[in-house]
């Protein structure tokens, strides 16, 4: 279970079916929050929001179930713009490979008219090594729309389905509603489907 604390962000871990858990940090700081988590065949991974730090997320690695954790902050220039600031980062891994989406928290932040949030997939073969951005491939795979100004925003936020053999990508956009530029608006859940 990710958390974060103010001071940085980390995960519970449980040995016992949940009637115990343990504290474990994945990174410190008040700029790493909102850790997702995914495991699969001794693979523990996942990704860090990254906050006011020039938008670098943070993937993160554990290859011995928990007891040392690799982090590495994504280059700079990888996204639009050279940010992804501020936005979760769910994923799934399919024998071995990380597909993870996000997107953009508004258009302005990757250089763009601000109401078009670049939607990115991220895939990364993880017996290639520990550090995914030396070999992922980042994808801009669409566009969220964002209509909030005055507040917390849909955008970026969302969670990722393996069904079958279909990757799903659920995210955030929205839609003004009225003409109050923080009030009268919704939030729309769309996806994005891609076949494995």
């Amino acid at each position: 279970i990710g958390a974060s604390f103010g001071g940085g962000c980390g995960l519970y871990k449980s040995m016992d079916d949940g009637v115990t858990y343990q504290f474990v940090t994945l990174k410190q700081g008040s700029n790493y929050e909102e850790p997702t988590v995914k495991y699969e065949n001794g693979i523990f991974a996942g990704f860090i929001r990254g906050g006011n730090d020039g938008g670098r997320p943070t993937f993160w690695i554990s290859r011995d179930n928990l007891n040392t954790i690799l982090t590495y902050s994504a280059p700079a220039g990888l996204f639009l713009n050279g940010e992804l600031q501020d936005t979760c980062i769910p994923l799934v891994i399919h024998n071995g490979i990380v597909h993870a989406f996000t997107s953009a928290r508004n258009g302005s932040e990757a250089g763009l008219a601000d109401e078009y949030a670049p939607i990115y997939c991220i895939k990364g073969d993880l017996t290639k090594g520990n550090n995914l951005w030396g070999f992922a491939d980042v994808m801009v795979v669409g566009y969220a729309y964002h209509a909030e100004l005055g507040g917390a925003s849909a955008c970026g936020q969302g969670s990722v389905v393996k069904y079958r053999n279909k990757l799903i990508f659920f995210y955030g956009a929205e839609e003004r509603t009225g003409n109050h530029k923080t009030l009268n608006r919704i939030t729309n859940i769309h996806s994005i489907t891609i076949p494995l």
